[in-house]
């Protein structure tokens, strides 16, 4: 994402953009698509292996069963099939894969330079789980470490309410910023 956001700093660019037809917006739409289809592929790619491995473990068939059925989530508040608990995982996935490359692309946008972008992504990142491996706990709830394991947070209700707050809050948040960063884009 890096990569395709900051080469418009690059030797100034961005006054050769400015002057064509389609201008900002135009190369803001195609950085944005290509970030999120990027995003979105490589949430798919990760994730396709565990869904097969859950799938040939319980069978492909068994995925209409309640969601208690399964002995992890027995104890789980939420009635719902199997099929729609790995939907939901796998949406708040693609959520976070969206909203890592919204945010990489408007650090591309403020910092305008690939490497800085790519340093200071890492460390918003990177940073709350491996203080959360350090043994500060309370540092995986300022990442986005619920969406990657929303599967594994349904089991209780506490954290299933968290879960689902933290699917809406990180949504809104990535699309504020991609306003934010559309609108300062394109001014």
């Amino acid at each position: 994402c890096c990569v395709f956001s900051s080469l418009a700093f690059f030797n100034d660019m961005l006054r050769v953009v400015r002057s064509t037809p389609t201008g900002l917006r135009k190369l803001f739409q195609k950085k944005f698509s290509i970030s999120s289809i990027l995003a979105i592929t490589l949430s798919l790619l990760v994730l396709f292996p565990r869904l097969w491995q859950v799938g040939t473990g319980y069978g492909f068939s068994a995925v209409t069963a309640p969601l208690s059925s399964l002995t992890e989530y027995s104890t789980a508040s939420v009635s719902i099939p199997i099929f729609m608990l790995l939907f939901v995982s796998l949406l708040a996935r693609i959520i976070a894969g969206w909203v890592t490359a919204v945010v990489i692309l408007l650090l591309s946008q403020r910092l305008k330079n690939m490497l800085s972008a790519a340093l200071v992504g890492g460390l918003i990142f990177c940073m709350p789980p491996l203080l959360d491996l350090y043994g500060l706990n309370a540092a995986r709830w300022f990442s986005l470490y619920p969406l990657f394991h929303f599967g594994a947070m349904m089991q209780e209700s506490g954290n299933a309410i968290a879960a689902w707050l933290f699917l809406a809050v990180w949504l809104f948040i990535g699309c504020e910023i991609l306003y934010c960063t559309y609108s300062n884009w394109c001014d």
